[in-house]
């Protein structure tokens, strides 16, 4: 049987200076089917389909997974390149054929024109 690890990420320090500025932050926000950690099945499913996301941006050279947060009724992947845009794009491929994908959505995590880090929502 194996076991899956729950990272946890602090997400609360928008605006503040990013370690690389030429990095840029996604976060893949998918619902899960109950208000806490999901079923056992479903978080080896959403696991699956994240190692399979990383794989295919690293492939594409658009990005790549930081890691990941489970409860609460949601499961957060954080990813992050070089292009917010492009990454977002190349992951809602993937995701729009994914039952998992179903209620889900990104957030976004640029410099704003005011040199601080900004939050925008995006649906899957």
């Amino acid at each position: 049987m194996s076991s899956l690890y729950i990272a946890t990420m602090d997400t609360s320090r928008v605006g503040e200076e990013s370690p690389d500025d030429h990095e840029q932050t996604l976060l893949l926000v998918l619902k899960l089917s109950n208000a806490q950690m999901g079923g056992v099945a479903e978080r080896a499913q959403i696991m699956a389909l994240a190692q399979g996301l990383d794989l295919d941006v690293q492939a594409t050279g658009v990005g790549e997974l930081e890691g990941h947060e489970i409860g609460g009724g949601s499961c957060i992947l954080s990813f992050c390149g070089q292009d917010v845009d492009r990454l977002m794009e190349q992951l809602r491929t993937v995701l729009r054929r994914s039952p998992l994908g179903v209620g889900g959505h990104f957030v976004r995590r640029i410099k704003g024109d005011t040199g601080r880090w900004e939050q925008g929502v995006s649906p899957i």
